[in-house]
């Protein structure tokens, strides 16, 4: 029995065929065989590869077809990943990802940007999820030319290899984790756009990805969990059941916060975020709007010192609390 994701996927590549943004042959056959691997996805594979041979891409971009595009560049991406564990990102492989995300930031950028039924741009952020990952990239390759063109013994050569080789572990961490993040909010995505899921389910995930778009623009993701138990049972389990993933992520200006999706439970009768400091109290970034009316209301304090503007939202600046005591003594 085919489940409503695997129909989605045959949906996408329908749009697919209509893209001219048609990927690598063995990126799409390879991403193919580790999925439900069905009679009818495989003629719709066949379909697209006979297309293909005879010219028949048009020249047009078809916004779902730009989906599926994202879903198997972000598979091909992780396996990258994942073969390059336990070893030091070497440039070839650099140059690699950097392409890859590249792409992916673009196409996903100008998906979150538009509304699918009839092409409403977006008003405010660009969306572009992955610049910060690029450009950590980019160091990393700078950072081996430079290593390059250091002379050094074969002594210091054999112990900076183990050095490499701790550093690049968690380098390769922190890019894991930001693709895991992506996935879920293509996930999201396809959930959006697609026919087979209820109006509901496409309302929630619709929600919750216009989200995670504002909030986590140009953030570097360090670790996201998800709740493996889907059911909800709170009288079984206890409150913290309720809350299905939790994302651990860092602003642009170094502060840390966590990002919390709770179902409903006895405070809140309603599917959730909660974002907070990890082991404080914080609160949810406030719009711009909101922020003069709080300047309005404390014309003698400046309120700059206790927030951090990003993108169209004010952030509350860790330890908010205690710089508003320090503040007040003053």
């Amino acid at each position: 029995m085919i489940n409503d994701f695997v129909k989605t996927w045959i949906w996408l590549m329908d749009y697919y065929i209509g893209s001219y943004l048609d990927l690598d042959v063995r990126i799409m056959k390879n991403f193919l065989e580790k999925v439900l691997y069905t009679d009818e996805l495989n003629v719709v594979f066949q379909r697209i590869l006979n297309d293909k041979e005879k010219g028949k891409i048009s020249e047009k971009i078809e916004k779902r077809g730009i989906l599926l595009n994202v879903i198997i560049l972000l598979d091909d991406t992780y396996e990258m990943i994942c073969k390059e564990e336990g070893f030091i990102l070497l440039n070839k492989s650099l140059d690699y990802l950097i392409n890859n995300f590249l792409s992916i930031n673009w196409l996903l950028a100008y998906l979150l940007r538009k509304d699918f039924e009839n092409g409403r741009k977006s008003e405010g952020n660009t969306y572009q999820q992955s610049d910060i990952i690029i450009e950590f990239l980019k160091v990393i390759r700078k950072e081996n030319n430079i290593r390059k063109m250091i002379k050094k013994d074969d002594a210091e050569k054999e112990e900076n290899i183990k050095i490499w080789e701790n550093v690049s572990k968690y380098d390769l961490k922190f890019i894991k984790a930001h693709v895991e993040y992506l996935k879920f909010l293509v996930i999201l995505l396809c959930i959006t756009e697609s026919p087979f899921y209820s109006k509901q389910s496409r309302m929630i995930a619709s929600q919750l990805k216009n989200c995670l778009k504002k909030i986590l623009v140009n953030c570097r993701i360090e670790k996201f969990f998800m709740e493996p138990n889907i059911q909800y049972s709170e009288e079984e389990f206890g409150i913290h059941t309720t809350t299905k993933f939790e994302m651990y992520f860092i602003q642009s200006n170094g502060d840390r916060y966590c990002l919390r999706l709770d179902f409903p439970h006895n405070d809140v009768k309603k599917i959730h975020f909660n974002i907070h400091e990890p082991f404080r109290g914080t609160a949810f970034p406030i719009k711009k709007y909101e922020f003069q009316e709080l300047c309005d209301k404390c014309p003698d304090c400046d309120l700059n010192d206790f927030f951090y503007k990003y993108g169209d939202c004010y952030w509350f600046k860790n330890n908010f609390l205690l710089k508003i005591k320090e503040k007040c003594k003053d």
